[in-house]
């Protein structure tokens, strides 16, 4: 058994916040066992991976009095192949994450983290989000669960986000911009507010519980979906869509706050009209019961 130490070759990766430490020691552990910094953020939390996919608890009990040497605050986590030092509110977000087994991501100061590709959350049986993200480039899926909460979305995804199949009442809490496609659709919504400003692909929120379409996103790059709900109007709706525009089942008696300009099939069946006046340009088919 002998330490391993970060030595001052390794400190161009290592940001040594107390002076007096040149190096942080990683593990006790035998010759065959090698490291790497796998991520470092300043005071909060440094984490590091080991060759071996298993680790002793045992073999590092002993570094609870030098990890308090370098912060009192300080604490450790080993998870698999990693161990993690660090104040306590950090070590509880990286093994959460670690639970769902997420890549590529980095803290933030606020305890949110980005990710840079997917995340798949899905049929999890989640009644909440286990932590907070910020930023996701890929797609964010947290569909088929029991979330009655958007709180600890990603502000921004750079993909698709679902949140289908949950038990949502609103989507306050939820990404703000969506590259790819937004589906809250199988949910318990009655408002649209609180959703996403711009929506780059489709937005589904079928089969909802909506009584208006306002505070939904002002700009739909593809299609928009409100089929199965209890609208009376479309006040409010997106005014641009870019693919087929679907209100069909609900109780519309007239279709005035139609979108002015729908790129796609304007589908309007199964409701209560008796006009098809207030239908704004449409370049596809209208297809209604009249």
């Amino acid at each position: 058994m002998k330490y391993i130490k970060l030595y001052e070759d390794f400190s161009d990766k290592v940001l040594d916040n107390i002076e007096d430490i040149k190096w942080i020691i990683v593990s006790f552990c035998d010759d065959v066992i090698s490291y790497k910094l796998l991520t470092n953020y300043e005071d909060k939390i440094v984490v590091y991976t080991l060759s071996e996919k298993q680790t002793n608890q045992e073999e590092f009990e002993s570094l609870q009095g030098r990890i308090k040497d370098l912060n009192p605050k300080y604490e450790y986590k080993i998870i698999n192949d990693k161990i993690a030092i660090g104040l306590p509110e950090y070590l509880k977000v990286f093994e959460s994450i670690e639970e769902f087994n997420i890549k590529n991501y980095t803290f933030n100061d606020d305890l949110t983290i980005d990710v840079n590709g997917d995340i798949d959350l899905s049929y999890s049986c989640l009644t909440k989000l286990p932590f907070k993200f910020r930023n996701v480039t890929g797609d964010f899926d947290c569909s088929s669960n029991k979330l009655t909460s958007l709180e600890g979305c990603p502000e921004t995804i750079g993909g698709d986000f679902d949140c289908s199949y949950n038990n949502l009442t609103s989507l306050v809490g939820g990404p703000e911009t969506v590259g790819g496609d937004f589906n809250c659709r199988n949910n318990n919504l009655t408002s649209l507010v609180g959703g996403p400003e711009t929506v780059g692909g489709d937005f589904n929120c079928s089969y909802n519980n909506l009584i208006s379409l306002e505070g939904g996103p002002e700009t739909v790059g593809g299609g928009f979906y409100c089929s199965y709900n209890k609208l009376t109007s479309l006040e409010g709706c997106t005014k641009t869509i870019g693919g087929d525009f679907s209100c069909y089942y609900n109780k519309l008696t007239s279709l005035d706050g139609s979108p002015k300009k729908v790129s796609g099939d304007f589908n309007c069946y199964d409701n209560k009209l008796t006009s098809l006046e207030g239908i704004g340009d449409v370049k596809g088919n209208i297809n209604s019961d009249l």
